[in-house]
C-alpha cells in the first residue's frame, strides 16, 4: 500500500482526492514488472510485433512460454504483463471474434476488437469485486478497407491506433528510440517494407535491451498483405535471418559512427606540437576548445540528448547523459577509447620503456591533457617532471605513523591525500582573487604536483602495512609506475615493472559516469582543490560495489581451488558457478554497467598472462572460467553482459608477481585513476564548467509527473 494514500488505494471505485485510481495505477505497473519488453511497427502493407522470450527454468518446454497468439486468421494479439491475466484476455478475444463472424459472416475488423477489449478493461475499474487486469494488448491485423491495424489497450481502458509503439518494462525507451530513427513519420514508418518493419521492431528491442539477441530469445509475429493478410508467428530461422540483417546494419553505421567518433575526438584539438613542456602545449590548446564549447553551446544549446525515465532516475541515473568529459568516451561495443583511441592502440602507439613493451603512463597522461599521442621525447619530459615533483613532505609520514598500521589501506590514502592539500597552489591562488580565465593553471600545479606524489604515498602505505614499514628510496631513472613497482619492493623483475606500467595504463580513466569519476568532478565543480576533490573520488572508489570488486573476484576464484582443486573439470566449473547465482550471489567479475562484449582491459590483460605466465594456476582457472561463465549467465536469461569485465583478471597478475594483499589492489587502482580524473579537472576549469546542480524529486513528485506525462 502507498504511504500517504489515506487508504485510497484498497478500494478501485474510490477516487483519490487528487483524482486517481491507485489500483488502475498498480495494473500498469504489474505490466511493467512482468520484466518483458515488447516493440510493433507498422509498415506500408504490414504489421509486425516482436518480444523477449523467457523461459523461467530449464525443465520447462520452452515451445509452451509464449506472449504471442492468433486471435483470427488476419489479426494477431500480444500480451504483456501478468500471464494469467493474459490467458484470460486471449480466451476473451477469440470467443468475440468467433461471435462476430457467426453474427456478420466476415472476420471481426481489429479496431472494433480493440475497442471490445478496451471496454472490458474499462467496466474493470467500476466494479469493487474486480481488479483492472495487468496486461497490456498490442493487436496487429489488415482491415480489408484500411489497410495494416496496430493497436495498443491500456489497463484504464483506454485504446488508439499507432504507428509504432512498445509495451512492458522499457517501453518509453523503445517508443523514444523508434521516433528518433523515423523522425518525420509518414515518410518513415508508414513506407516501410514488410523486411524493413521487422528488422526496425527487433533494433528498436535489442537497443533498449542493449544486448545481442538469438533467436531463441525473441518472439516475431507478423500479418502482411503479402501473404493475403494472414497472420504467423515466425520460425527460428527466419528470426535469425533478420537479426543478421539487424546486424550487419548496426555493424555498418557503427563503423561510419566509430569513424566519426574517432575524427571528432582525434582532431578535435588539432594543433600538433614538438614541445616538451606538457603546460605549454596544453596552453595552447585551450582557447580553440573554449571556441568549440562555445559554438556548440549556441548551435546545439537546446537540442535534446535524450528523455529521463522514472526507472532511470530511481536506478542510480544509469544511462542518463548529463555531463561533460573529454578525456574519455565508452563505448557498448568497442569498450574505452582515451580520446579516440583504444586500447589496443594505445598499445601499438604509446612510446614504451622498451621495445615491444607495454605503454608508458606518462604517454596516456599527455595524450589525455593534450589530445595528441606523444613523441617519445615527450613521454621522456612527462617522467622527468614527475619526477621532480615527487618527493614527499615530511608530515606525511607523520600523519601515517599516527594510524595503526592495521586501518585500511584506502583509510590511509585518503588521508594522505587531505595531508597533501596544505600544499595547494589553487587554495592560494583562489584566495588571493585570481581570476577564473586563470583556474586551469594552479589546477594543472596541483594535480601535476599529486599525480607524481601518489606512487610514493601507495609505497609508503604498502610498506609499513605489510613489509614491516622500511622503506624504500625511488630508483633515479625509472619511470613513474615502475618506480611504484620498485618502492613496494618489486623493481627487481622486469615484469612486475611491466605489469604495473599496463596496470596503470588501463584503469587511467573510464569516462566520467562512474562514482570514483563523477564525485570528482562533482566536488571540483564547487571550485574545491584538486586534493579535495580527488579525496571525494577515492572515498568513492572504496566502496565494494566500486573499486573492491577485483578483491572480490580474488575471494572467490581462492573458494573455487579450494573446493574442487587446481585442474577442475569444466562440469564441475559450470556446476559451481550454478549453486553461485542459485545462492544468491553473484559471478564477480563479469558483467559490466555499460559493456556488452568482453573488457578490453581484461583482454589486454589475458593477453599480457599467455606471455608471462601461461602456466600460473589461477590464470589457467580465469581461462577455464573465460568458457564457462558467460554460458551459464546467458542461460539465466538475466544478464545483459555476460562477458568478463577487467576485474576478473587484475588481481591475477597482482599476485603472480608476489603482490597478495588484496586490500591493497584499491589503492593501486586509485593511483591509476588519478591520470583520468585528474586531466579532465584541468579541462573543466580551463572549459569554464559550471558547478553540477541535477533537479531532484520526492516520490510523489516523480508519480505525479510520471502520470502526467502518460495522460498526455
Amino acid at each position: 500500500m502507498s504511504r500517504g494514500s489515506g487508504g485510497y488505494d484498497r478500494h478501485i471505485t474510490i477516487f483519490s482526492p487528487e483524482g486517481r485510481l491507485y489500483q488502475v495505477e498498480y495494473a500498469f505497473k504489474a505490466v511493467k514488472t512482468s520484466g518483458l519488453s515488447a516493440v510493433a511497427v507498422r509498415g506500408a502493407d504490414c504489421v509486425c510485433f516482436v518480444t523477449q522470450r523467457k523461459i523461467p527454468d530449464k525443465l520447462v518446454d520452452p515451445t509452451s512460454v509464449t506472449s504471442i497468439h492468433k486471435i483470427t486468421r488476419s489479426i494477431g494479439m500480444l500480451v504483456t504483463g501478468m500471464q494469467g491475466d493474459s490467458r484470460s484476455l486471449v480466451q476473451k478475444a477469440r470467443a468475440e471474434a468467433a461471435e462476430f463472424r457467426f453474427k456478420y459472416g466476415y472476420e471481426i475488423p481489429p479496431d472494433f476488437l480493440a475497442r471490445i477489449l478496451a471496454d472490458q478493461a474499462q467496466v474493470y475499474t467500476q466494479h469493487a469485486y474486480m481488479r483492472p487486469l495487468g496486461v497490456v494488448p498490442i493487436i496487429v491485423g489488415i482491415d480489408e478497407e484500411k489497410g495494416p491495424q496496430l493497436f495498443k489497450v491500456d489497463p484504464a481502458g483506454y485504446y488508439v491506433g499507432y504507428k509504432a509503439t512498445a509495451s512492458g518494462a522499457k517501453d518509453q525507451e523503445a517508443i523514444n528510440w523508434l521516433e528518433k530513427r523515423h523522425k518525420g513519420t509518414d515518410g518513415g514508418l508508414s513506407a516501410l517494407t514488410y523486411t524493413d518493419a521487422v528488422e526496425s521492431a527487433i533494433s528498436a528491442l535489442q537497443h533498449v535491451l542493449a544486448e545481442d539477441l538469438k533467436a531463441t530469445d525473441i518472439e516475431v509475429g507478423v500479418v502482411s498483405m503479402a501473404d493475403k493478410g494472414a497472420f504467423k508467428v515466425l520460425s527460428d530461422a527466419e528470426v535469425e535471418e533478420h537479426l543478421r540483417a539487424c546486424k550487419s546494419l548496426l555493424l555498418a553505421r557503427g563503423a561510419l559512427a566509430q569513424k566519426t567518433l574517432a575524427d571528432l575526438e582525434i582532431g578535435a584539438l588539432r594543433s600538433l606540437s614538438t614541445s616538451t613542456d606538457l603546460k605549454a602545449v596544453l596552453a595552447e590548446k585551450i582557447p580553440a576548445e573554449q571556441e568549440r564549447l562555445k559554438a556548440l553551446k549556441k548551435e546545439c544549446g537546446a537540442a535534446a540528448l535524450g528523455t529521463v525515465t522514472v526507472e532511470q532516475a530511481i536506478g542510480g541515473m544509469r544511462g542518463i547523459p548529463g555531463m561533460l568529459w573529454e578525456t574519455s568516451l565508452l563505448d557498448a561495443e568497442e569498450g574505452i577509447r582515451f580520446r579516440g583511441h583504444s586500447i589496443p592502440d594505445l598499445q601499438k602507439h604509446l612510446p614504451a620503456a622498451k621495445s615491444g613493451g607495454q605503454p608508458l603512463p606518462e604517454g596516456l597522461l599527455w595524450l589525455l591533457l593534450t589530445g595528441d599521442l606523444p613523441s617519445k621525447d615527450q613521454a621522456a619530459a612527462v617522467t622527468e617532471m614527475l619526477r621532480k615533483r615527487s618527493t614527499l613532505p615530511a608530515h606525511i609520514s607523520a600523519v601515517l605513523e599516527a594510524m595503526p598500521p592495521t586501518t585500511h589501506p584506502m583509510t590511509q590514502f585518503a588521508t594522505a591525500i587531505l595531508a597533501l592539500q596544505s600544499h595547494s597552489q589553487f587554495a592560494s591562488a583562489y584566495e588571493s582573487g585570481i581570476h577564473k580565465t586563470k583556474y586551469w593553471e594552479p589546477i594543472y600545479e596541483d594535480s601535476m604536483d599529486l599525480i607524481a606524489k601518489l606512487p610514493a604515498v601507495a609505497a609508503l602505505i604498502y610498506r609499513r602495512c605489510y613489509q614491516n614499514g622500511k622503506n624504500i628510496d625511488p630508483h633515479p631513472t625509472l619511470d613513474w609506475s615502475a618506480n611504484l613497482a620498485h618502492m613496494m619492493g618489486y623493481g627487481s623483475d622486469e615484469g612486475a615493472l611491466e605489469m604495473m606500467r599496463l596496470y596503470q595504463t588501463i584503469h587511467a580513466d573510464h569516462e566520467g559516469g562512474n562514482v570514483s569519476a563523477h564525485a570528482t568532478h562533482l566536488v571540483g565543480s564547487a571550485l574545491s582543490d584538486p586534493y579535495l576533490s580527488f579525496v571525494a573520488g577515492m572515498t568513492g572508489l572504496a566502496g565494494p560495489l566500486h573499486g573492491l570488486a577485483n578483491q572480490e573476484v580474488l575471494r572467490w576464484l581462492t573458494n573455487v581451488r579450494e573446493q574442487l582443486g587446481d585442474n577442475p573439470t569444466k562440469e564441475q566449473l559450470t556446476d559451481f558457478v550454478w549453486a553461485t547465482l542459485k545462492s544468491g550471489k553473484v559471478v564477480p567479475g563479469f558483467g559490466h554497467a555499460v559493456l556488452r562484449k568482453t573488457d578490453p582491459r581484461y583482454t589486454s590483460q589475458r593477453e599480457f598472462a599467455q606471455k608471462h605466465m601461461p602456466d600460473y594456476p589461477l590464470f589457467r582457472l580465469v581461462s577455464q572460467l573465460y568458457e564457462v561463465v558467460p554460458d551459464v549467465l546467458t542461460q539465466t536469461g538475466k544478464v545483459k553482459n555476460p562477458w568478463p569485465n577487467v576485474d576478473a583478471h587484475s588481481g591475477v597478475l597482482l599476485q603472480y608477481y608476489g603482490i597478495t594483499e588484496d586490500k591493497f589492489y584499491t589503492v593501486l587502482f586509485g593511483v591509476s585513476r588519478s591520470l583520468g580524473v585528474l586531466s579532465q579537472g584541468i579541462w573543466s576549469r580551463a572549459l569554464g564548467l559550471p558547478i553540477e546542480r541535477p533537479k531532484s524529486l520526492t516520490m510523489d513528485a516523480v508519480r505525479a509527473i510520471a502520470m502526467e506525462n502518460h495522460a498526455a
